[in-house]
């Protein structure tokens, strides 16, 4: 198909201009990756006659390992699709088998009614070649290890957070305290321009988290199934022509705080990994959407199954797609997850649910017996001055091993625990799972200030009822209490079997 067919109007004008462009410019079928039309200019690039260039697959602009194989852009491709423009460097292959460098832009552009990728590429080789040679490994590995460079300037950004937010949390909250019980104007102006200060604070602090995905498009509480039915018909046709999909639809009403970019870049992703894991590229995946964190988070998975009873592979876990999506669901305060099963292999990101965004109430509808476990004194006396307002009982300690003596005393005289993830001694995932084993409903809810989960097993999800992240106000903490202990009391073998 040339540009003439596909344009369908005006043709020798946009041939001619479509002709005289110095950058190399190609219009793919996005289903397929096949190459419709090309310009003189690519034709002189990659060494291919015009004839020789029509119908070749994105494969052939590809190498064959990381961050430049035809699984990476594919998630190019999917971004384009999805989330808007894409621009890009990118080691490429001529016709003759010479390496070489190029810039590319990505546009999902319609023609003639349909749907089609617009490429443009400009060589830049003569540039990549002449800067300095940097420390380790060079091209083509460079790009891998600015990404490594990023994630980890990233890692960073959530330890400096951490911190920021455990200091923030009491900050905020004996302000609030402060406030609503100050009668004197100039007390009050002084508070309130405290509490604004705080909220800057907490921006300041949330944009660190972020400080790894400079594009990313907001976020807010959403329903997961939207975003994810929105991508299906991409993601289908960026799969092999040997691999299936199947979706479960959700019933649930899972949600998340995530934007719909974002939904889409983990649905394509872990449709991506998971059909690589797929020997000769040919079997069935099967994605799901379902609930975690109890009923509050959710998960995202799919599950990969290889025809004929074959076994199916690893993927790459130093992949760029592999790392792209570890770090996005980093970012989201989750984790990725692989888990090899008797059918196949099942990639997930497991996500922390929000408590539906339910209006609050003036005071708690479910009072309650509350157990609150923090290493940092300041935030658990605040905490329990909170709870105490609010109508609970509260027992706080700052001692992870404490807490679990104090709870394996009397069992049944907590009706919730809430617990930091990160403390000496014992962690909240290792504290949560000694807590259910001795109490399998009493609800548990994790709470840190990095809204970081990464760190916790696939497995032992179930434990939690909850996350709330650092810092958080009386209302949020409140909140998500009066939710937990409104939900049914169920076991982990019981939920296994819903």
């Amino acid at each position: 198909m040339s540009t003439d067919s596909v344009m369908g109007y005006a043709p020798d004008l946009y041939r001619a201009i479509f002709d005289a462009l110095d950058d190399g410019v190609s219009i793919h079928d996005p289903n397929s990756g096949s190459v419709l039309d090309v310009n003189p200019a690519i034709i002189r690039m990659f060494g291919y006659d015009r004839e020789e260039a029509l119908g070749l697959t994105m494969e052939r602009f590809c190498l064959e390992s990381e961050p430049f194989s035809h699984a990476d852009a594919l998630a190019w491709i999917s971004k384009a699709l999805t989330m808007g423009p894409q621009r890009f460097k990118w080691r490429t292959r001529d016709k003759n088998g010479r390496d070489f460098w190029i810039e590319v832009r990505l546009k999902s552009i319609s023609l003639g009614g349909q749907t089609r990728l617009l490429t443009i590429v400009r060589e830049i080789n003569a540039l990549k070649t002449s800067e300095p040679p940097a420390a380790g490994p060079t091209c083509p590995e460079g790009d891998l290890h600015s990404l490594q460079r990023k994630a980890g300037v990233g890692f960073l950004a959530g330890d400096i957070a951490h911190g920021l937010n455990n200091s923030l949390t009491p900050i905020l909250g004996y302000a609030a305290e402060a406030r609503s019980m100050a009668s004197d104007p100039a007390m009050a102006f002084c508070l309130d321009e405290t509490l604004k200060a705080c909220g800057k604070a907490k921006d300041l602090v949330s944009s660190l988290l972020t400080l790894s995905r400079p594009n990313e498009s907001k976020r807010e509480a959403m329903y997961l199934w939207p975003a994810l039915e929105s991508c299906l018909q991409a993601a289908r046709a960026l799969l092999p022509p040997g691999v299936s999909l199947d979706v479960q639809k959700d019933t649930s009403q899972a949600m998340a705080v995530v934007s719909t970019g974002e939904v889409q870049e983990i649905i394509l992703s872990l449709c991506t990994i998971a059909a690589q894991a797929l020997p000769g590229k040919r079997g069935n995946l099967a994605l799901r959407l379902e609930p975690a964190f109890s009923a509050s988070g959710c998960r995202v998975s799919v599950l990969a199954a290889a025809r004929n009873g074959e076994t199916t592979g690893e993927p790459d876990m130093r992949g760029s797609v592999m790392a792209s999506v570890q770090g996005l669901a980093k970012s989201l305060g989750g984790s990725l997850a692989l888990l090899p099963r008797a059918d196949g292999l099942e990639i997930s990101v497991l996500l922390p649910g929000v408590a539906r965004h339910a209006k609050a109430e003036s005071r708690p509808s479910h009072r309650g017996h509350i157990l609150f476990i923090d290493d940092d004194a300041a935030i658990t006396k605040l905490v329990c001055k909170q709870l105490s307002s609010a109508g609970y009982i509260v027992t706080a300690v700052s001692d992870s091993d404490e807490g679990l003596r104090r709870f394996s005393h009397t069992p049944s005289e907590f009706d919730c625990v809430v617990t930091d993830l990160l403390m000496p001694g014992l962690s909240g995932q290792t504290l949560a799972q000694r807590i259910r084993e001795l109490r399998p409903d009493v609800p548990v809810l994790l709470c840190s200030g990095n809204c970081d989960l990464g760190n916790l097993d696939a497995s032992s999800t179930h434990c939690f009822a909850g996350f709330i992240p650092k810092p958080f106000c009386k209302r949020e903490l409140t909140q998500a209490v009066s939710m937990a202990l409104a939900q049914p009391a169920t076991s982990p073998d019981e939920r296994d079997k819903e």
